[in-house]
């Protein structure tokens, strides 16, 4: 929350119901608030989508009206002031800022096999195991679904998963979710559906035609299973005057306003980031 405080700001925050509130209460306050509902997350699991949906109902059932919602997580860090980001939202509003592809793009890392396979990660890690020694004793292929009954003509959309979009965009969203309950039991079972549920529902509604890139920034290294740490380097790449800029084939070019994964001892880097920051 360092960083990112105003009075126009207020937090959300989801706690893993596997982990201990009691760590975190001390951080409760008049513009921070603790979901209301706790789920048990799971990395690439539906928990995450779960988590989400909760804060996002939360947050707009607030008395103040909140123009956009911004997706981060307990990793990432504010790479612009405040003041600034107050007034990039204000500049560029009704962008939803959420990267979106079509799939399957390979080059992307999206392969429509994320939706085809049958994925039961989480807490029932143990059971898939056991089922893939089963299945391969047997000499049998995973298993795989026809998710076109899932998506019922909507076109599969993926990309990051950190996302900031208008407060009508996500009240399209939670009203989806009510009215499509195949579409939600489609992305119950598929690895990283967060990198693919929200983008489906935008890249298929009349938002699409203002969406822009995420603002946040990760550097994926190639054969990785997690971004790398941030540091002073990756900063230095990204400065364009007083604007961070991301670039990618993947994606098309686009301002930064937050980075991950800031992990350690990151207090001599965000002091750098506090010095050159623009109100």
């Amino acid at each position: 929350m360092e960083g990112l405080k105003t009075s126009a700001t207020d937090f959300f925050i989801h706690i893993d119901k596997k982990s201990n509130l009691d760590e975190f209460i001390h951080l409760a306050g008049t513009q921070v608030f603790f979901s209301n509902q706790r789920v048990p997350v799971y990395w690439g699991t539906f928990s995450q989508i779960e988590a989400t949906l909760a804060l996002m109902q939360q947050a707009i059932a607030a008395e103040k009206p909140y123009d956009y919602f911004v997706l981060l997580s307990g990793a990432d860090y504010p790479i612009q002031s405040a003041d600034y980001i107050h007034e990039f939202f204000k500049n560029h509003q009704g962008t939803q800022f959420i990267s979106t592809l079509k799939m399957p793009n390979l080059a992307a890392g999206k392969p429509l096999s994320l939706l085809e396979e049958f994925n039961v990660e989480g807490k029932y890690k143990k059971i898939k195991k056991r089922a893939y020694r089963l299945y391969k004793a047997l000499g049998l292929p995973r298993i795989r679904r026809d998710y076109q009954q899932g998506l019922n003509g909507l076109v599969p959309y993926a990309g990051a998963q950190w996302w900031a979009l208008t407060r009508e965009a996500c009240e399209y969203i939670l009203k989806f979710v009510e009215t499509h309950p195949k579409f939600m039991q489609l992305y119950q079972n598929v690895l990283v559906p967060d990198e693919m549920f929200f983008q489906t529902i935008i890249g298929n509604s009349h938002y699409s035609s203002k969406i822009a890139r995420s603002l946040t920034y990760s550097d994926w290294q190639a054969g990785k299973s997690s971004p790398e740490n941030m540091t002073e380097n990756h900063l230095a790449k990204l400065k364009n005057q007083s604007r961070y800029l991301m670039k990618c084939s993947n994606y098309p070019e686009g301002e930064i306003l937050f980075a991950r994964k800031f992990v350690g001892d990151t207090q001599a880097l965000v002091n750098l980031i506090k010095k050159h920051t623009h109100a």
